[in-house]
């Protein structure tokens, strides 16, 4: 007997679907659901994925194999998912030794646990050896563990997917008892509870939780029970095997010879709005004396008699078996040999019922051809007769449970449906279900993830139809009613995760549409999404995200021609350009471009951007780096483009006269013209981060980087503030992290000031005891604290501007993103002009820079105000502000060396120092050497020197051009120096 795994897809009323809102799902979500994942909508996180990839074991795995791209487990430090040239051992192993020796010599160096490494099965398909292993800990299993290792038919191995954990520390023996578990289990569920089933075996689960994973034992329950209807749903529960808490729950019911014979029916072909059609019932069931026979593809049954014999026709056969309450329609008739043959029409039969026959045979002949054409075999797994139930009690709607179940015409909260057996898309999506289960089963692994489970049955069902509306004919009021539909309102990963199965399967079923599109073959589409069910992905429900990347990933593989894709695929465009529309990108496991920002250039003279990338990503034809700038801050952007020389992107902003400043940002395009990623992070979207500032022909004449505490005299609190916690202090700050046992730490305040200098000093709201402290000690409480700048006496100037580095944190806590970070500026101290005021929250230093003209008109009476506030219920809000400065832009035209005589800068190339010098009349000038990135290499102020003569010492600097900047009143020197060793 077979034994049929559970799993069932819910049709949702067109009504809630039409509008594509949260709102308009959020009434369709099963308020019994649960997961301990806390961020559904995580994507990862590119500072920590940087960090990661130069971790030392990485960096080790890398350099013996170059090429290959990783994105990584932010809990555990362990490559997730990594790929690349493939690696091959000395001698041809078995595919599980192959894969075993890859492990222990390869991988080794990430401190593996293998000893709890248990095999699962090695799977295969035409292209790869599928190699398994779940783990254990202390003989407990863990759940959605996975060590996948691709062995290709050569010996080599150019893939891996790892979900390891080498750092789990748990009391293994249960506190509670399964009678407990059970009780746990049923607790707050709004449904009549029928049984209540605990597994003897306890298990483990990783929680992901501030930046690091916490570890449950826990026990699995399955709870059944029924709605209002009757409706049936079965939980299937994780219940801490300490404490009691429910930790998961999933419903694993998820809703929507000489005589010749030829036995047709009247059916729906498509749905209830189209004409009727006679067709031929294939594979069906035919008893004459007592011996069986079936009807061929044609509805076509030879048969050997010569004298008229008497024969019965049931509505069941190979793939189906049809049931309406507890009955099989049959009939029975008189077959007379002759010529002419028995037109036999199978009139015991509604047409719900032999629609529903018809449907269920077109979508297993289908399954049967797709994976007779990718060659697999596993068409066998579909080889049984499915129970079909007919007008099952209730309305608008139809589920999988092992069975297929159809219900019958009605009404439900005043939708009116037709009988779902009569839509074929339907029966399609249904039965879609059941090959998910199957397939995964034969290959040793298990379909848990309800979002795939929805997204991947509608694919099966449009793979046969080649239509991207699912549904017409739901509807018993509307013939134009559908229930789904991909070609209009693409969802969208991240944004459109609601936490509703078939509303996040939509993002991952949308995917493999456009891939289709793209491909112009749908039989094409299809061999390759049949093809990806051997490694069998899957991921706790709201962890999408990396499982339909994952997915992206393992598509490629399987298109790969060559084991090797860090050169591409053949179809790699058009499956990456598809998958991108719906946010599951190659990339998005971390930066694709990084760049250091150019702070200041001089008037008059082109500026040159500088972007490296990855190997993998600058190394393909056609990648690209587009890049945008506008000289005001509301101004439309202006592209410009970014050429790839052979070792950085390049571009070029305008020359901008004195007293410009520049906005510009970044991003990149792949050779598919598919977008990756933004720098600065943010800066192009609708709420926007912080774009790069350059101040163009400016001197700076004020500056305050807070070395020496509050000499500037700042003014720390207004009487204003409500602020308890958090207060504004000038002083070396104390980080708080999220997690301080994580390998890679996540600060909400920063631990660092801005400045390079040994005095670690700046302004920032309050500090903790100590980096220990939890985040919520010292963050800002109970609403706004203020910090306000000396009196600037900006009289003199001709077009002054003030530049402050910020770091700002809004998005912890319960309300997290409502807080305003807000800067002002008044030449009064009483009437302030908002300068700033976002709540996008950026965890690192980020500069802004201004001209004062815009805001207030420049007087002896200039100040600054930086307001940081928690107003919102249970947000933790930090920020920090350092190097403070003010400059003034020379008047366009004026010599930029007027105010010194003489200057000199040699050797030129330099090899280890650089000697320096001037005589002049500006008393006070810095220093500064960028180098061809734009990042600071050097810098240093000559205070109260009219002449000065000093070296830069340049043996700790890599080989290249750099720039010499001398800058000061009336002062702005540039030079071109080259360090050559």
């Amino acid at each position: 007997m077979k034994i049929k795994h559970l799993l069932i897809a819910m049709i949702i009323p067109w009504s809630a679907i039409a509008s594509h809102t949260h709102n308009g799902f959020d009434k369709n979500i099963d308020k019994n659901l649960k997961t301990f994942i806390q961020d559904t909508k995580r994507i990862n996180n590119a500072d920590v994925q940087s960090k990661l990839s130069q971790q030392p074991a990485w960096k080790n795995f890398s350099e013996q194999n170059a090429g290959w791209v990783a994105s990584f487990n932010e809990e555990t430090g362990l490559p997730h998912n990594a790929y690349g040239k493939p690696v091959k051992s000395g001698m041809i192993l078995d595919p599980q030794s192959t894969a075993w020796a890859f492990m222990s010599d390869k991988l080794s160096s990430f401190g593996l646990p293998l000893n709890d490494f248990v095999f699962r099965n090695t799977a295969s398909n035409q292209k790869y050896f599928y190699v398994s292993y779940t783990q254990r800990y202390n003989n407990v299993d863990i759940l959605w563990s996975r060590i996948l290792i691709k062995v290709d038919k050569n010996g080599g191995i150019g893939h891996f997917v790892m979900n390891a954990y080498n750092d789990i520390n748990l009391n293994t023996q249960p506190g509670l008892s399964a009678q407990a578990a059970s009780a746990a289990a049923q607790s707050g569920i709004s449904l009549t509870v029928t049984q209540s089933t605990v597994s003897p075996a306890v298990k483990i689960i990783a929680v992901p939780k501030d930046g690091k994973n916490e570890y449950r034992l826990v026990y699995e329950v399955t709870v059944d029970a029924t709605d209002e209807e009757g409706f049936p749903s079965k939980y299937y529960t994780l219940v801490d095997a300490h404490n009691g808490q429910v930790m998961y729950r999933q419903n694993r019911i998820n809703y929507f010879a000489n005589t010749d014979v030829t036995v047709t029916g009247t059916v729906y072909p498509s749905h209830n709005y189209n004409p009727t059609a006679v067709e031929p019932l294939p594979n069906m069931s035919v008893t004459v004396n007592g011996n069986p026979f079936v009807t061929d593809a044609n509805g076509f049954l030879g048969l050997t008699n010569t004298s008229p014999v008497t024969a019965t026709f049931r509505l069941e056969g190979t793939w189906t078996k049809i049931i309406t309450g507890n009955t099989t329609p049959q009939f029975n008739a008189t077959l007379t040999p002759g010529a002419g043959g028995n037109n036999i029409t199978f009139s015991s039969a509604n047409i719900r019922e032999l629609s529903a026959y018809n449907s269920v045979n077109e979508i297993h002949d289908y399954y049967v051809s797709t994976m007779l054409n990718i060659g697999g075999g596993s068409e066998v797994v579909m080889d049984f007769p499915i129970n079909t139930k007919i007008d099952v009690a209730g309305a608008c709607n139809a589920f999988y449970d092992g069975n297929l179940n159809f219900y019958a015409a009605g009404s439900n909260g005043g939708t009116q449906c037709s009988a779902t057996s009569t839509i074929n898309d339907v029966v399609y999506h249904e039965y879609g279900h059941g090959i998910n289960y199957e397939l995964y089963n034969f290959y040793g692994g298990f379909f848990g993830n309800g979002a795939l489970g929805e997204g991947y049955a509608d694919t099966w069902a449009n793979g046969l139809t080649q239509d991207p509306v699912l549904g017409i004919g739901f509807y018993s009021n509307d013939p134009n009613g559908y229930v789904r539909r991909y070609d209009i309102d693409r969802k969208i990963y991240p944004t459109d995760i609601v936490g509703e199965v078939h509303a996040d399967g939509e993002i991952i079923a949308g995917a493999w549409w456009d891939a289709a599109l793209n491909l112009g073959n749908f039989q094409q589409r299809e061999g390759l999404y049949a093809a990806t069910f051997a490694a069998t992905l899957d991921e706790p429900s709201g962890s999408e995200g990396q499982l339909y990347h994952d997915i992206l990933i393992e598509t490629l593989t399987v298109d790969d021609n060559d084991g090797n894709l860090s050169n591409g695929t053949p179809n790699y465009c058009a499956i990456t350009s598809a998958f991108a529309l719906h946010g599951i990108n190659v990339f998005s496991v971390g930066p694709v471009i990084t760049h250091s920002e150019i702070l200041a250039s001089p008037g008059q003279q082109n500026i040159t951007v500088n972007v490296s990338s990855p190997a993998t990503f600058s190394g393909a034809t056609g990648t690209a780096v587009n890049a945008y700038y506008r000289t005001t801050s509301s101004g439309a952007w202006t592209p410009f483009i970014c050429n790839f020389n052979g070792s950085v992107f390049q571009g070029t902003i305008p020359a901008q006269p004195n007293g410009t400043i520049v906005e510009y940002y970044l991003d990149a395009n792949d050779q598919c013209n598919t977008h990756f990623n933004t720098l600065p992070k943010g800066a192009d979207d609708t709420n926007p981060n912080l774009p790069y500032y350059v101040l163009v022909g400016y001197n700076l004449l004020q500056s305050d980087y807070f070395n020496t505490g509050n000499s500037g005299g700042w003014t720390l609190g207004l009487p204003t503030d409500l602020a308890t916690t958090g207060i504004w202090t000038i002083a070396s700050p104390i980080g708080s992290i999220v997690d301080p046992t994580a390998s890679i730490l996540s600060y909400v305040q920063t631990p660092n000031d801005h400045t390079s200098t040994p005095n670690n000093i700046c302004a920032v709201t309050g500090n903790a005891a100590s980096t220990s402290s939890g985040i919520g000690d010292q963050d800002i409480d109970g609403g706004a604290t203020s910090i306000v700048s000396p009196v600037l006496d900006l009289s003199s100037y001709q077009n002054p501007a003030i530049t402050y580095w910020r770091w700002y944190s809004n998005d912890q806590g319960a309300t997290p993103g409502t807080d305003f970070w807000q800067v002002s500026i008044s030449n009064d101290g009483v009437n302030y002009v908002n300068v700033e005021n976002t709540n996008v929250p950026d965890h690192g230093w980020r500069r802004f820079a201004f001209k004062v003209s815009d805001y207030v008109t420049p007087n002896a009476t200039v100040t600054v105000k930086f307001v940081a506030e928690d107003a919102a219920m249970g947000s933790l809000v930090e920020a920090a502000m350092d190097d403070f400065e003010v400059w003034d832009a020379e008047p366009v035209g004026i010599t930029e060396n007027s105010a010194l005589s003489n200057w000199f800068a040699y050797p030129n190339p330099a090899k280890d120092k650089l000697s320096i010098g001037w005589k002049g009349t500006s008393p006070n000038i810095t220093i500064r050497l960028t180098d061809n990135m734009g990042k600071l290499v050097y810098t240093k102020e000559v205070v109260n020197q009219l002449t000065y003569n000093g070296q830069i010492s340049t043996s700790n600097l890599a080989n290249g051009v750099y720039t010499l900047q001398l800058m000061g009143e009336k002062v702005l020197v540039t030079k071109k120096i080259t360090i050559l060793k």
